[in-house]
């Protein structure tokens, strides 16, 4: 059942990111820097 830990782990992390994206809109931060955290959150979850 570890997988399913695994999972739940991870959709938590993706959740956290969306809501802290939607922060960074608020804040109209650049999209450069948006997207270049992007990348290495994406690098983060799949070689978890």
């Amino acid at each position: 059942m570890k997988n399913n830990d695994d999972l739940k782990r991870i959709h938590e992390y993706l959740s956290l990111l969306e809501k802290e994206k939607y922060k960074v809109m608020e804040n109209n931060i650049d999209w450069d820097k948006l997207y270049e955290s992007e990348d290495s959150y994406e690098d983060i979850v799949f070689n978890f």
